[in-house]
Formats: structure tokens, C-alpha cells, sequence
């Protein structure tokens, strides 16, 4: 995925900001690709919801709030 996008590789290298990925295990980005993503990214935190797609992930909210609370509190 980020191959795809000239560029993408060295801005995500270079970021200096902690990142919460959340992706779901159905989504539409294959799963590989979301941990090349998250390997590129130097500060990142990755989690992947069992049984949901990339919409789904929004259908989630109460799971959501409890990755983005501890993850924001650690910021």
C-alpha cells in the first residue's frame, strides 16, 4: 500500500508523533500492509479488531474509546 504512493516510505519514517492505527481484520487494507504501515511509523501503536471491516471499525465505538483513551492519556 504505501509502495503505491510515491514518498510515503520516507514521511513515514520521518513523522515524530505517536500514531494509534486501528484497522479491522476484515478491512479493505490487507492486513500485511497495515503492519508494513505500522513498522514504517517510529512512534506507533497498532490494534486490529477481530470480526470488523473498515466501516465497522465505527460501529465499535465503546472498543474504540477504550484503545484512544489510554493511548491519548499516554501522550
Amino acid at each position: 500500500m504505501v509502495h503505491e504512493f510515491p514518498g510515503w516510505t520516507d514521511e513515514l519514517r520521518s513523522l515524530q508523533v505517536s500514531t494509534l492505527l486501528i484497522f479491522g481484520d476484515r478491512d479493505f487494507s490487507p492486513l500485511p500492509d497495515v503492519v508494513e504501515m505500522f513498522e514504517l511509523l517510529p512512534s506507533a501503536q497498532l490494534a486490529v479488531l477481530p470480526g470488523t471491516t473498515h466501516v465497522g471499525v465505527t460501529r465499535r465505538p465503546g472498543e474504540v474509546f477504550a484503545l484512544i483513551t489510554p493511548f491519548l492519556d499516554a501522550c
